[in-house]
């Protein structure tokens, strides 16, 4: 298991971190991976689409493709919450731009789904491409912060389904959009309200397929803010669930006395 944990100042955030991402019980091929960038406040997963190491393939180009934007001198503002938009708007561009081409270049099925979360001295914000998610922990509940690009979501929101019916549904990994798959693409991108002390998950499908909400809920009631102990229990019961899928969580605990 690719495993990296620490923790940072980014302004006035105290941010302590831990990712991990699993092959899990069934595959033989981790075709998720993940990206920690502390020092400029970026945190990035991706889960590979297309089949064995094509999806691989795709996942490693996308995060290869934002390491080397980021540490392009010039090209990417990190200091006000306006410019930071436009940064995260241009990683998943570039990022999109990149697997795109490798696709077209050397005839790969290849795509990949992508949630990333940038925090600056101003604030939070979170992007995503496909059924990569982020939640919020408030100590009580775990609220997602991102929008799905699935069918299952599009039929939730014509309220053909109800959400209580997506669980098991026969379409339910049926996504609408991945990075790749298009020349261009548009993500789903937004400012998060942080309060105090609150946890943050980005997590690929792998964990929310293989247990339900509440089970998530519950070994966050479990560990509390412990960002390590939670993001290696996350992985153990998606494994002991079936493990089915690569499974991959980035865990961040923001604390700072000028949170709302």
């Amino acid at each position: 298991m690719k495993a990296e944990e620490g923790q940072t100042q980014i302004g006035d955030f105290l941010v302590e971190y831990a990712g991990y991402s699993d092959t899990g019980s069934v595959r033989s091929i981790n075709e998720d991976d993940f990206l920690l960038l502390p020092d400029k406040g970026v945190f990035c997963l991706t889960d590979g689409l297309g089949g064995e190491e094509h999806g691989e393939i795709a996942s490693a180009i996308a995060l290869e493709s934002i390491k080397t934007l980021i540490a392009t001198p010039g090209r990417v503002s990190l200091f006000s919450f306006r410019k930071k938009s436009c940064s995260l708007r241009q990683m998943i561009h570039h990022a999109n731009k990149s697997v795109y081409e490798k696709r077209r270049s050397l005839r790969l099925n290849a795509a990949a789904t992508i949630v990333m979360l940038q925090v600056n001295a101003t604030g939070v914000e979170v992007a995503n491409v496909g059924d990569s998610r982020m939640y919020q922990w408030n100590g009580q509940s775990l609220i997602q912060c991102t929008r799905d690009h699935s069918l299952i979501e599009e039929l939730c929101r014509d309220n053909i389904l109800s959400r209580e019916q997506t669980d098991n549904h026969p379409q339910r990994h049926i996504i609408t959009r991945a990075l790749g798959a298009k020349s261009e693409i548009q993500a789903y991108i937004k400012k998060i309200d942080i309060q105090k002390g609150n946890l943050i998950l980005l997590c690929s499908d792998g964990l929310t397929t293989m247990l339900a909400h509440r089970e998530i809920e519950s070994i966050f009631s479990r560990y509390h803010t412990d960002v390590q102990r939670t993001g290696r229990a996350l992985i153990t019961a998606a494994n002991d669930a079936g493990g089915r899928d690569n499974i991959t969580v980035i865990l961040l605990h923001l604390n700072t006395n000028n949170c709302h």
